[in-house]
């Protein structure tokens, strides 16, 4: 599709949007469409006027509608077939001239993250927005998701680009040449399985310039490994953009080389010097597979469809959620570029193997669902248990979800239930506590007294002082339990 090359090959915010509301425009059957980019200084930006690139479009933006703000705010469309009777299309309280008589403003947006929004408009009578073309519209922008994590990326670093330079500024200390800055992903956790591979990931980053393969299941956090790699880097101000291979419908090597007499650019051309983070890598076409192979091999490829040629020199992370090496034993990817990728290979374990982990990411996750300024809400015992006797095939990415939902869930209520965790892991709670109880049935009264202790230590994190207390013993009857038991610890 003409409009995914499009989308893949740029990273000019003005262009990218103006294809996206074009798009729109042709599929849903309006006559004008607009294109606001959110802007944490401004609110949002405007960057294409009825369907141009506001740049070349006459006139300037002005200041950003309510409207647009309303929707990046609450991530939902907004349809406004009476401007006259809504109060968010303006002071006037109706349309200002040249705009549509009915609207429909769409977020676009990457993983929940409101990148912008793009507002169609209708002025035949009769001719409104429905519930329908709001949805209709959020679907066509879904397929889009590849091109949205580059661009979320692309104006994540601007945005903290500008914040330096207008600091620098107000300090009197403006640089010679502006650098990108890079702020580190706090990765939350203390588990013993996520710092063994977070201290993988810091030799990883230590290297030159040598290809990383992050291998995880679905979830587990395997981008914010590779930004953590990328930001802790001697290219961490380079040039960067992540691409998601399983979403390029068989065109990743327009997206990654170009195409037609130099006209457009590919990423591993564009990224010169920089760093290319390839999602998913397990999802690359063939033909792709074939270039890049060669490319990892000479730094030097040739765009499709073109006798020009380019050397470049990016370093590539890649993310694979499946067994690469049994793809390779099939015959579905190249065994060159398994080796070239995975010169170093860094696992990400899944969130099940990282036990105390879940309890920080679960709080973590419900603070930010509540939102700032909200009451402080907890969750209960029963719900801590249900969160640790749960399987979380989803990883990370799923206990977010679940966190959020919590949070409508509970309502006023001061701490989160069980009961508002989803069914799915009340049956585990239940499964997991049946399950105990059948095992300690078969146990020896020693056998439950050193099973009991050990569990109050683990959840008191080897505080002896503390597990005592709980236990309602002294410390050196709980020294004396321990070696009697052979627990082991540490002084």
């Amino acid at each position: 599709m003409e409009v995914v090359r499009t989308l893949f090959s740029t990273l000019d915010e003005s262009l990218f949007f103006t294809t996206l509301a074009r798009f729109l425009r042709r599929r849903l059957g309006a006559n004008r469409a607009d294109a606001w980019v959110a802007s944490r200084r401004e609110g949002a930006r405007l960057v294409c006027r009825n369907g141009r690139p506001a740049a070349r479009a006459a006139g300037r933006g002005g200041e950003a509608p309510r409207r647009v703000l309303s929707v990046l705010s609450s991530g939902r469309p907004y349809v406004c077939n009476e401007p006259a009777r809504d109060p968010l299309y303006g002071a006037s309280g109706g349309p200002a001239s040249g705009e549509p008589a009915k609207e429909l403003v769409v977020p676009v947006s990457h993983e929940g993250k409101a990148l912008g929004t793009v507002n169609l408009g209708r002025s035949a009578p009769g001719g409104g927005f429905s519930a329908e073309d709001a949805g209709k519209a959020m679907l066509l922008l879904s397929q889009f998701q590849g091109p949205l994590a580059n661009m979320e990326a692309w104006l994540g670093q601007r945005e903290l680009n500008e914040e330096l330079a207008s600091r620098m500024e107000s300090e009197g200390a403006t640089p010679s040449v502006p650098s990108p800055i890079h702020v580190d992903e706090p990765i939350l956790g203390g588990s013993d399985a996520l710092k063994a591979a977070l201290v993988l990931a810091d030799r990883a980053a230590s290297l030159p310039g040598e290809p990383v393969l992050i291998e995880g299941e679905r979830g587990t956090g395997k981008s914010m490994v590779a930004r953590r790699i990328r930001g802790r880097s001697a290219r961490r101000g380079r040039p960067y953009a992540a691409i998601d291979c399983a979403s390029m419908d068989g065109d990743g090597a327009t997206a990654l080389f170009g195409a037609g007499g130099g006209w457009r650019r590919g990423l591993l051309e564009t990224l010169d010097g920089g760093v290319l983070l390839l999602r998913n890598v397990d999802g690359l076409d063939p033909e792709a597979q074939r270039k890049l192979a060669g490319w990892m091999g000479s730094g030097r490829a040739r765009r499709e469809r073109s006798r020009e040629s380019f050397q470049s020199d990016v370093r590539v992370l890649s993310t694979c959620q499946g067994d690469l090496d049994g793809l390779v034993a099939k015959g579905r990817f190249r065994r060159d570029l398994r080796h070239a990728l995975g010169a170093v290979v860094v696992p990400v374990p899944p969130l099940r193997e990282r036990g105390p982990d879940r309890r920080i990411l679960a709080r973590h996750f419900l603070r930010k669902a509540l939102g700032p300024g909200a009451p402080r809400k907890d969750l209960s015992r029963r719900a801590l248990e249900a969160l640790e006797a749960y399987s979380w095939p989803g990883n990370v990415s799923e206990l977010k979800g679940v966190m959020r939902a919590a949070a409508d869930a509970s309502g006023a209520a001061g701490r989160v239930e069980a009961s508002h965790l989803g069914l799915d892991m009340l049956k585990a709670l239940e499964a997991g506590r049946r399950k105990e109880e059948d095992a300690l049935c078969g146990m020896t009264l020693e056998e439950i007294q050193r099973r009991h202790i050990q569990r109050i230590l683990d959840h008191s994190r080897g505080n002896k002082t503390k597990t005592a207390q709980t236990l309602g013993i002294t410390i050196k009857t709980l020294y004396n339990k321990l070696y009697s038991y052979g627990i082991s610890f540490s002084e």
